[in-house]
């Protein structure tokens, strides 16, 4: 913003001292108060302007305050003259050459002071900025020669001309410096992001191998200890029997989840496909001992289809929650598990042969499993939909945005 700033107080100046023309007349306004203002005062304006683009490309480099502090006290300097000598254009219009020949060389001062200060810091690309201010300085210095060899020769050379040029070769030179700032800013973002990432990667690996083997050897000990427990008091007590036999279903339980959320730490398992054999796996658990046939059809196309761990958590959860109210409660004979993309969208499709649920039920599905898929759904701002027929069957419809 500050840089377009400048360059438009710059233009501004130079479309004032051009030959007024059928396209530039617009640009000249008659006015003793324009008039005096882009004379001398314009100057240390263009100053100003300058150096609080300077300022605030710096300010993306963590300098220290002192830096800020001589930026700050040049750029009101520089507003403080412009008024100043604004007045004086007014009040003294007739003063002597050499008394505008000083102002001259004093805004030149003031300009050139940032360019030492960049010079001794050595700034990020500051020798761009450095080269592109030297030639505006140049082209300025070429044209007050120029201005004073007119006034004590009588010659008429082109005032603006050096300056133009000088003007024209910082702004490309500045422009090259703004780019390649924001490239290595760029880079630096996305090398940032993938240490990040990398780093994410690593402590997912690590969780997993914990809760694999300290977590989950522990609970192997314990399901078995419970099953010899089990054995052990046989008929002996049924009270206790019932206990080991509590203790050991929810240890088991306990023993799936882990195995669950190491699953989905594992970021080499996160295609459609892995997703699928995980779910087989499940399957084979729950229904074969049921005597429940299954069948899993998963569209070619969506086969190398990469899911998050978010994603994969959820339709996990939401898959394992659907078959174990097929088994609890549907008295099915068959399920069919349908994974495919509709147009943005990923859809997994549970149909069982069951006895449906009845209309009322599905009226208060909020007050049972059916809520947590939907809230689960929701996280993945995906949808759930249900569709049930009395003794025909249930049929569910989980979708995620690709």
């Amino acid at each position: 913003m500050f840089y377009s700033l400048y360059l438009f107080v710059i233009l501004f100046n130079f479309s004032q001292n051009i030959q007024p023309s059928a396209w530039s007349q617009s640009l000249h306004i008659q006015n003793k108060y324009l008039v005096a203002f882009v004379g001398l005062p314009i100057n240390f304006l263009i100053n100003a302007t300058y150096m609080l683009f300077y300022k605030q490309y710096f300010s993306s480099l963590n300098l220290n305050k002192a830096v800020y502090k001589k930026l700050n006290l040049l750029i009101f300097g520089n507003l403080f003259f412009c008024i100043i000598q604004f007045f004086i254009e007014l009040i003294w219009p007739d003063r002597p050459f050499y008394f505008r020949l000083t102002v001259l060389f004093l805004t030149l001062l003031m300009a050139s002071y940032p360019l030492f200060l960049m010079w001794k810091e050595k700034f990020e690309n500051y020798f761009y900025i450095l080269l592109g201010s030297l030639l505006l300085l140049i082209g300025f210095i070429l044209s007050i020669l120029a201005t004073i060899t007119n006034n004590y020769t009588n010659t008429r050379f082109d005032t603006d001309l050096t300056a133009v040029l000088g003007a024209v070769a910082e702004i490309l030179l500045f422009n090259y410096a703004i780019q390649d700032m924001h490239s290595k800013n760029e880079r630096a973002l996305l090398i940032a992001e993938q240490e990040k990432k990398r780093l994410l990667f690593e402590e997912h690996v690590r969780l997993s191998a914990d809760l694999h083997d300290e977590v989950g050897s522990t609970l192997t000990s314990i399901h078995i200890l419970s099953k010899i427990i089990k054995n052990k008091i046989g008929f002996a007590s049924a009270e206790f029997s019932n206990y080991a036999t509590q203790l050991e279903s929810q240890v088991g339980k306990v023993m799936q989840s882990i195995s669950d959320i190491v699953w989905g730490f594992r970021s080499d398992l996160n295609t459609m496909e892995d997703f699928a054999i995980r779910l087989h796996e499940f399957l084979q658990q729950t229904l074969e001992p049921c005597d429940i046939l299954y069948h899993i059809n998963i569209q070619p196309g969506i086969k190398n289809l990469s899911l998050n761990n978010l994603q994969r958590t959820n339709l996990l959860l939401v898959f394992k929650e659907s078959i174990n109210n097929v088994v609890k409660y549907a008295e099915a004979s068959k399920v069919d598990i349908i994974l495919s993309d509709n147009k943005a969208f990923l859809e997994m499709i549970i149909t069982d042969n069951g006895i449906g649920i009845k209309a009322e039920k599905l009226k208060t599905r909020y007050r049972n499993g059916l809520r947590n898929m939907e809230k689960r759904m929701l996280k993945l701002n995906g949808s759930f939909e249900i569709n049930s027929i009395e003794n025909k069957g249930t049929s569910l419809k989980f979708s995620i945005p690709l």
